[in-house]
């Protein structure tokens, strides 16, 4: 018997565990919502993070989500792609609302079948690439104590958009064996880009992520084909009709599953770009265990997995997926993979 559900959303302020600082902006917490559908047996959570840059502040979400349950209250749900098409109408503008539905409804598929998403899925998580870990802008001290503190990690995603980026690689270089990834938020011009990429690749470098601004199409036109190393789209693809803007123009994309409205809309994604023959990566914003344990379904996936949030908030609402050295540990539950402990969260949530 197929039940109707009902939704449920709660807010909370995630802190982190130090600042993390990026070239755009630097946070110390992140608030979210947790969504919640029920069909009196099972409850399917799902998460998003509220981040105003992309239209999703936090007051903002809370709207979309009360307006959303006046459609999803007795809903009678099968398969979540059907509820995902069902509410486009109402979600398409609102894709980390849309997100935090659509995983809830996954989540809640695999409970009711009594399976984890990923068999589901038809995926072999032993098929997935390791997670990176994220050096912010953090004086280069700081981050040479976070590589020596993860021996054994396999590959690093180091921040840009200072004066000194390569330096900074150099000096991590000196300190680890393992690659680097080089992710710029934005920070960079044409001129830059080509210049700090020959140096980069020197130093194991595997990719450059978002050499420029979002928006700045016309000079991702420019360096497309001259950069010594592979550029990676991700500000600049924000959902299915950016995605198909900067297939021409990067060599492959890093997709978040908030921007792609959940497991449904990346699904969708992921096949847009294999089609185009570009590289597949993944990652996250700064989210909980309930999201990170959405995402390593997909990881098999992908080309590369950027995971790490897990590792770098200070409070949590569930207990999920882990990484050990880069490598997805997995829980054996149904459904997304993690169980919600809202005593974790105790004095954060959101009134």
């Amino acid at each position: 018997m197929i039940l109707a559900v009902k939704l449920e959303v709660r807010s909370f302020r995630i802190a982190q565990r130090r600042t993390f600082r990026v070239s755009r902006e630097s946070y110390d917490h992140q608030d979210c919502v947790i969504v919640g559908l029920g069909d009196g047996r099972h409850v399917g959570y799902g998460e998003a993070t509220a981040f105003a840059v992309y239209g999703a502040a936090l007051g903002d979400l809370r709207a979309v989500l009360a307006e959303a349950a006046r459609t999803v209250d007795g809903y009678v749900m099968g398969e979540p792609a059907q509820m995902w098409g069902d509410l486009a109408p109402l979600l398409a503008d609102h894709p980390f609302a849309r997100c935090a539905l659509d995983v809830a409804a996954h989540d809640l598929w695999g409970k009711r079948l009594g399976q984890p998403l990923h068999h589901l899925l038809g995926l072999d998580l032993g098929q997935a690439p390791p997670s990176v870990f994220s050096l912010g802008l953090d004086p280069i001290d700081r981050l040479v104590a976070d590589v020596e503190a993860h021996p054994g990690w396999p590959i690093f995603k180091v921040k840009a958009g200072t004066d000194d980026d390569v330096a900074r690689v150099r000096v991590l270089r000196a300190h680890t064996d393992a690659a680097f990834q080089v992710d710029v938020n934005g920070g960079w011009d044409v001129e830059t880009t080509l210049r700090r990429a020959e140096a980069l690749a020197e130093l194991g470098v595997t990719l450059i992520e978002q050499p420029l601004p979002a928006s700045d199409l016309a000079g991702m036109a420019e360096l497309h084909g001259r950069v010594a190393l592979p550029v990676i789209a991700d500000e600049s693809c924000t959902g299915e009709d950016a995605l198909t803007r900067c297939l021409p123009l990067f060599d492959g994309v890093n997709l978040k599953l908030m921007k792609c409205g959940g497991i449904t809309g990346a699904l969708r994604m992921i096949g847009l770009a294999r089609s185009a023959g570009r590289a597949v990566h993944m990652g996250c914003m700064p989210e909980t265990s309930v999201g990170i344990s959405a995402l390593a379904n997909l990881a098999p996936l992908l080309d590369g997995l950027d995971a790490d949030s897990i590792e770098l908030i200070g409070t949590d609402v569930a207990r999920g997926v882990q990484l050990d050295a880069g490598r997805l540990v997995w829980r054996d539950l149904p459904g997304c993979g993690f169980e919600v402990d809202w005593n974790l969260a105790e004095g954060c949530e959101i009134t």
